[in-house]
């Protein structure tokens, strides 16, 4: 991290200053800033929270968050805020961007909210905005599911299939430039789906689906791939077997990659983190049980863990986020946990927009010192102590 980010003792209308330790665990909270006098939009009637907190990303040198807010409802759709704050100066003017499309609240398993590695630009809800000036470009002619960034210039995405053939699965992998316009293709006979992008090392993460039926208690399926998009090469592959992922993501600027099982009964297995280049185990969270979700630090060996507890028997696909918990892979500790709050929100689709609800989204920063939280109009950050 260039600079550090101070501890505000100034009390604007949108900033809270603050200095306190969750019960659980050694965060630090750093700043709480309320959203609702920031954002140039009322939140929508009828909404159960001031503006939802739908997700966050860290920039690659921490000094700044890209956070989206709010869902609009809009005739078919809605759309949301794109915010950015200063991690040093939060309570100053912070920038703010109208998505035509907007992004559901909560954890997801494809990156909604990208950050470019030299923080020039932000891609989100398919929409490259240039922050230094510029034309922003869409995706939206392509639809493509987008993985993330190869290098500041380059995107890699998957190429929506109009339907899916169980007996010959296809995938086409894109590399995409600044100006959404595409560059090259890699077609391959596999249900591929992007997991994460490491711009160090220039390689994906690739979940091999396996399409037939698997029943709750059959072994798992599928294959976990390390591939050069560019050189259209499988670098690696872990079977399902000896790597059982829900999500797989990369760390230690692509040395490593973290996967978490997910699963339910008996196929609860821990967090582990694996070493890219030999293949081998580096560590498992064995104290962590139900390990379903992993957000790792990219430039560090920390990350977060979002550990489960299962629903009665007679609901044995459901579960529910217990806590989430800091872990440290190279000293295999856990450094501190704590229990999100939940935000309500109304789906904003359709005649029946029911009630949701999920826990505060979060971020957890590229040297794995800090993590942002927000939700139900409020965003912190936190300090991870030591």
């Amino acid at each position: 991290m260039n600079r550090a980010i101070y501890r505000y003792m100034i009390f604007p209308a949108a900033l809270i200053a603050v200095h306190s330790w969750l019960e659980a665990g050694s965060l630090h909270k750093v700043w709480e800033l309320r959203l609702d006098p920031i954002i140039k939009e009322p939140a929508p009637l009828g909404s159960a929270s001031p503006h939802t907190v739908n997700t966050i990303r860290f920039s690659p040198d921490e000094q700044r968050l890209a956070v989206v807010v709010g869902i609009h409802p809009i005739e078919g759709s809605f759309t949301s805020h794109l915010l950015i704050v200063d991690t040093n100066e939060p309570g100053t003017e912070n920038r703010q961007f109208e998505l035509a499309r907007g992004v559901f609240p909560g954890e997801v398993d494809y990156p909604a909210l990208l950050w470019s590695p030299d923080g020039g630009s932000i891609t989100v809800s398919g929409v490259v905005i240039p922050l230094g000036g510029g034309k922003e470009c869409s995706f939206d002619s392509w639809d493509a599911w987008l993985g993330g960034y190869l290098d500041s210039h380059t995107l890699v995405g998957r190429l929506t299939p109009a339907h899916v053939d169980r007996e010959h699965p296809n995938s086409r992998l894109v590399l995409f430039g600044s100006n959404c316009q595409r560059e090259d293709i890699w077609s391959v006979d596999e249900a591929w789906l992007i997991q994460d992008v490491s711009p160090d090392r220039g390689l994906a993460l690739v979940l091999q689906a396996y399409l037939g039926h698997v029943g709750l208690f059959d072994p798992p399926k599928g294959e976990t791939l390390l591939v050069d998009v560019r050189r259209k090469q499988v670098v690696r592959r872990w079977s399902a077997t000896d790597l059982m992922p829900h999500q797989v993501r990369f760390a230690e600027g692509g040395r490593t990659l973290c996967a978490a099982a997910g699963g339910v009964r008996r196929y609860a297995v821990p967090a582990q983190c694996v070493d890219v280049d030999t293949g081998k185990v580096i560590a498992d969270a064995a104290s962590v049980k139900r390990a379903w979700s992993i957000v790792p630090a990219s430039e560090s060996s920390r990350v977060v863990i979002g550990q489960y507890r299962p629903e009665p028997d007679d609901k044995p696909t459901t579960s529910v986020l217990d806590c989430r918990i800091v872990w440290d892979f190279r000293t295999n500790q856990q450094i501190a946990s704590w229990r999100p709050e939940v935000q309500k929100w109304r789906y904003p689709i359709g005649s029946f927009r029911h009630w949701r609800s999920n826990p505060s989204v979060f971020a957890i920063s590229p040297t794995g010192k800090y993590i942002a939280e927000g939700g139900n109009g409020v965003l912190r950050l936190y300090e991870i102590e030591p």
